[in-house]
């Protein structure tokens, strides 16, 4: 019991740090909270599969954010203003919303009363399966802030103003 109750914590407080970096470059779309339940198919009914595909979604679409960010600074090391720099810069400006909210359906699901339940019955496999999707997740999001962070520092925005 104490194993689920702390696995569900952690993936709540590492997902929910990595807001921060996407809330100042995104223009945030709204997300329905009952949206992780309603892919369950019965409301209510969460099984670990469910949960684990709305991981595996928002490890995805930070591998891909990661992946932009990468290229994103090459190209503002190189020459920002590339028709190459250019496009990534759209289309990582574009994805940030969707980042945002397949991670905020993440900690949704992750705080609901069915997820919570769910974790009291997994077994140590599939504990140890979420615990290592929960590191590649965590691992992502560092990466994604950290390059973020060098981004801004490089003039990069995606027209969201900082109150800094």
């Amino acid at each position: 019991m104490k194993k689920g109750l702390t696995l569900a914590t952690v993936l709540i407080l590492v997902l929910a740090s990595i807001f921060w970096y996407q809330a100042l470059h995104s223009h945030p779309q709204p997300v329905n909270p009952q949206k992780a339940l309603a892919q369950a198919g019965e409301a209510g009914k969460l099984t670990f599969n469910d949960a684990d595909a709305v991981l595996d979604k928002a490890i995805g679409m930070l591998k891909m954010e990661v992946a932009r960010e990468e290229k994103l600074q090459t190209w503002y090391e190189i020459d920002q203003d590339h028709p190459e720099a250019i496009k990534l810069r759209g289309e990582l400006c574009t994805m940030a919303g969707a980042t945002l909210a397949a991670e905020k359906d993440v900690v949704s699901m992750g705080q609901s009363p069915e997820f919570q339940s769910l974790t009291k019955s997994l077994t140590n496999e599939q504990n140890y399966e979420w615990m290592a999707k929960v590191r590649e997740g965590t691992e992502l999001a560092a990466k994604s802030n950290s390059l973020g962070r060098q981004l801004s520092a490089m003039g990069f925005n995606c027209g969201v103003k900082d109150d800094k």
